[in-house]
């Protein structure tokens, strides 16, 4: 059946939903980091209230990310079969729901179960929200408005830590650590509720409402395959970073605890600022895709710097400045975007819920691979040696040349890369990847006028 002609009314209909989800995605992930990031701070206390060890205590956190993990491919594929902003807004209900259940355990059992179950429900929100991002944002501004919503990441661990750190001293009887969850539970519950309710996300999913699974086609999977690997290698270092620089800076360097914490919260606050600036570039022709690869080389300089400078501050320091303004949060955008343009409108759920579930595998992997290499009294310069190895290795994969997307095959047009159908530079005409991705961005807003109300 021909499709119904575009009113004048369509593109301001577009562009306000591209803008209306850049806010509700920052404020969906600063809430969401914030709930997950509470649980740090409050571990001691939670440990007396239950009298709970540091294995017990471990189980928690670890509980959460496996039904995270495991949630993710599940959840992108239907996604791509029913309206993702219900996902997105029941997802995030049922979060903060069971992050408030966490604060009123009465029992350690029952907090275990409630947090595999926040993880689970938090599960839903990356590859339904990213889904809907791609197919609403438009293709010149997508590395810029994928920054803005992951730089709630950011800020949502500065408020969980802050909450987690403020708010529980102040309860009695040793009871306080239990109002931060409560507290950011109900506001996230409140969030998802506000989400679900306007027409921000009501409507029919773009394949209709009895979509069928649409599944990934050779080519799709191949590319597929090569971006997990290299969000896998980017999420490694980043995880080993986070789990263990503090102690590293602390124990190997000799640093006071406190200039130990400080120095990777710092370095947040750089990344976040370096992805806006990069992501400015990514949305540039023919740049996006040139920068992957020279990104990840530069990454592993800099975890190198740091292993190969051991108490040198001249050579560590200078190497962790890099990495920060190279490294996870700047990769993160150009990666999505990136893939949001090798594979079609239909499967962004399921391609991104694979994306995100090699990144978390990472999540796991590295800090269990650095406590391996400890008890072996490994030196703790070899973590970054690996991690490095990986990102070099990741550069030269994102080296290799991908295939051309199915989708703009029939065409004979060069694939939307800003310029490339491989991830380095390629040859031919600047105007071809233009028209393709105007072709692409179309097809996208015209699906995604199903997600408003009428």
């Amino acid at each position: 059946m021909a499709r119904a002609p575009k009113t004048s009314e369509e593109p301001e209909r577009s562009n306000a939903l591209w803008v209306a989800w850049l806010f509700w995605g920052f404020c969906g992930w600063t809430l969401l980091y914030a709930d997950r990031a509470v649980l740090s701070p409050s571990l001691a206390a939670i440990g007396r209230t239950f009298s709970a060890g540091p294995a017990a205590l471990g189980l928690i956190a670890t509980s959460f990310f496996a039904a995270y993990t495991a949630i993710q491919i599940p959840v992108g594929v239907l996604s791509d079969r029913i309206n993702p902003g219900w996902l997105v807004g029941f997802g995030t209900i049922g979060f903060g729901l069971f992050t408030a259940a966490m604060g009123a355990s009465p029992t350690y059992p029952m907090l275990v179960a409630a947090s595999i179950l926040a993880g689970a429900f938090q599960g839903a929100f990356y590859p339904a929200q990213f889904a809907i991002a791609s197919r609403t944002i438009p293709q010149a501004y997508r590395t810029f408005a994928t920054s803005v919503i992951n730089s709630g990441m950011g800020a949502g661990i500065a408020l969980g830590y802050v909450i987690g750190s403020v708010i529980h001293p102040s309860g009695s009887l040793g009871e306080g650590w239990r109002i931060p969850f409560l507290v950011l539970g109900g506001i996230t519950a409140g969030f998802g509720i506000a989400i679900v309710r306007p027409g921000l996300l009501r409507g029919r999913h773009p394949a209709g409402r009895r979509a069928r699974s649409t599944p990934l086609g050779p080519r799709e999977r191949q590319v597929l395959r090569r971006f997990s690997l290299l969000n896998f290698a980017s999420l490694f270092g980043f995880f080993f970073m986070l789990t263990w620089l503090p102690y590293y800076l602390a124990t190997a360097l000799g640093l006071r605890p406190l200039t130990a914490g400080l120095i990777p919260a710092a370095l947040a606050l750089l990344a976040v600022g370096a992805a806006l600036a990069w992501s400015r570039l990514g949305d540039r022709p023919g740049r996006r895709s040139r920068w992957i690869p020279r990104l990840f080389a530069l990454a592993a300089l800099g975890l190198a710097a740091v292993a190969a400078g051991g108490v040198d501050r001249w050579l560590w320091l200078p190497g962790l400045v890099l990495y920060g303004l190279v490294g996870k949060l700047v990769m993160d955008p150009l990666l999505v975007a990136e893939l949001s343009v090798h594979v079609r409108p239909e499967t962004y759920g399921r391609a991104f819920g694979v994306l995100n579930f090699s990144g978390m595998l990472a999540s796991v992997a590295a800090p269990e691979v650095a406590g391996l290499l400890l008890q072996l009294q490994l030196p703790m310069q070899d973590n970054f040696w690996l991690a490095a190895g990986l990102l070099a290795a990741a550069a030269g994969l994102a080296t290799h040349p991908l295939p051309l997307p199915e989708s703009l095959e029939e065409d004979k047009i060069r694939p939307d890369l800003e310029g490339a159908h491989s991830l380095p530079a390629a040859t031919g005409a600047d105007s071809a990847p233009e028209i393709a991705s105007e072709r692409r961005n179309d097809h996208a807003r015209s699906d995604s006028a199903d997600l408003v109300g009428q």
